[in-house]
């Protein structure tokens, strides 16, 4: 979270928002920023959120990627929250290999809808700056988006494997957003609508390269894989022993 986010965020909705940094484990390659604590208050109701140290497991790795969020929308009767993102990632090893992996989370209404490779298919076409389409589908739902912005954006430094933190990253946070989700029918084609709104204060994010053209994506998770990712794991009672080596977050 910017620092200019906390007083958006009271400035339209009357919450007093505060942040406090914490401090643990950061590096380039495996953390993308430290803990940090946000106190929402209003009048005499208080919320303390952790957000714990975001790992994407060896960013300097990650030859492309794309990100979209936001939070604020027009056109909804409840609260919505967007989470999209993805990459053109290398697989650890001693071989030049290389992998598309990519998520779009929705929160809805009290209700989570999580599209990723191993309950369905995430596909993306991204420009180099100024436009993001992203689909995907599960057995229950389909969604799309599509941000756009005019601003030229800011340009951040980003891990690299050749040339450690440079600018190979550019973000605004005033994209034009179009969201909707729908209901899949029995034959895979879109049903009822539940979710169709709008905004123009989303996060907007591509960074890698350098690439020089349209990035078309498209990730699936083999069938035996989804099968192994779908069995149940009891996290207490495997860190119970060494709860040392539980990830932040988990």
């Amino acid at each position: 979270m910017s620092l200019k986010m906390p007083l958006l965020i009271q400035k339209r909705t009357g919450v007093e928002v505060s942040q406090e940094n914490g401090f643990g484990f950061s590096s380039f390659t495996n953390c993308i920023s430290p803990p940090t604590k946000y106190i929402l208050k209003k009048g005499n109701q208080r919320i303390s959120l952790q957000r714990h140290c975001t790992v994407f497991g060896s960013l300097k790795d990650t030859m492309r990627f794309l990100d979209v969020q936001c939070n604020a929308f027009e056109g909804a009767d409840g609260e919505v929250s967007l989470t999209a993102a993805g990459g053109l990632r290398k697989i650890p090893g001693l071989t030049e290999v290389f992998e598309n992996a990519a998520l779009v989370g929705v929160h809805y209404d009290g209700i989570f809808y999580e599209f990723v490779p191993w309950n369905g298919v995430v596909s993306w076409e991204i420009n180099q700056w100024g436009y993001w389409y992203i689909s995907a589908e599960n057995e229950s739902h389909m969604v799309e988006l599509v941000a756009t912005t005019k601003d030229p954006g800011t340009t951040l430094r980003a891990p690299t494997t050749e040339a450690g933190l440079a600018p190979a990253c550019k973000d605004n946070c005033s994209g034009a957003l179009k969201l909707q989700i729908w209901k899949r029918t029995y034959n895979g084609s879109k049903g009822k609508m539940i979710l169709d709104v709008t905004s123009n204060m989303a996060a907007v994010e591509v960074g890698g390269g350098p690439w020089f053209n349209t990035w078309k994506g498209k990730t699936a998770a083999p069938e035996l894989v989804r099968l192994a990712l779908q069995v149940p794991v009891d996290e207490d009672a495997i860190f119970g022993l060494a709860p040392f080596f539980k990830p932040p977050g988990l």
